[in-house]
């Protein structure tokens, strides 16, 4: 092959390769412009949701805290769990004690249902009965816990209850059949017995207690 025709010949290659470049090329620019149409058409995704807090996290654990001169302290113990607080408390009363003998407008827990909050809380502790031992029968205070708590969970169908044992610092020996029986009775009512074993529990100490009970509700760690 003379030198002429392979100078062709090569020349003629790298026409070949420019023209299969530019073809090349072109449909790889079309293929873009094809997707970028394709995709421009169709409807931009929206960012992924947010995760949902749950009611308790977006509000709050609502509890409310129903008993006597001690339990009108027990805003402290809420706050130690993280949670809102509304109190029903009147010195010296009941589930029998009216607690007139310190102010003529008090009255029995019984009494005061109708007071309570509208909106179901949460949380229902129920810290009373201290005034009642000593006073009443103790068959007589049973069962007016029972029909207290009866009416309570009426009212409040879906709150967790919790019903403090009444005990007191004048009771050395407390008599473990009241708190068989209480713990009977929270059972009953879907509820939660806390035994305080003749201390009386507030602040931290009641916080503390009432974590150790794992409630079906979030609470603050001690």
């Amino acid at each position: 092959m003379s030198s002429r025709v392979g100078g062709v010949l090569v020349a003629l290659l790298a026409v070949l390769v420019v023209v299969a470049t530019a073809a090349m090329w072109v449909d790889f620019r079309h293929e873009v412009d094809r997707t970028a149409s394709r995709i421009a058409r169709e409807p931009a995704l929206s960012d992924p949701p947010s995760p949902t807090a749950s009611p308790s996290e977006r509000a709050g654990v609502r509890s409310v805290w129903i008993g006597d001169g001690y339990t009108a302290r027990s805003c402290d113990a809420a706050t130690a769990l993280g949670w809102e607080c509304a109190v029903d408390a009147q010195q010296g009363t009941g589930f029998l004690s009216d607690g007139t003998a310190f102010d003529p407008d008090n009255r029995v827990l019984g009494g005061r249902l109708d007071d309570l909050p509208a909106q179901e809380p949460d949380v229902v502790v129920v810290d009373a009965g201290r005034n009642d031992l000593g006073v009443y029968a103790t068959p007589a205070i049973l069962d007016a816990i029972e029909v207290y708590l009866g009416r309570l969970r009426e009212r409040y169908p879906d709150a967790v209850l919790v019903q403090i044992v009444p005990w007191t610092r004048a009771d050395p020996d407390p008599d473990p059949a009241v708190a068989r029986e209480i713990a009977r009775l929270m059972r009953k009512y879907d509820g939660h017995a806390l035994d305080p074993a003749g201390q009386i529990l507030d602040g931290t100490t009641l916080a503390d207690a009432i974590r150790a009970l794992d409630l079906p509700v979030p609470v603050e760690k001690g």
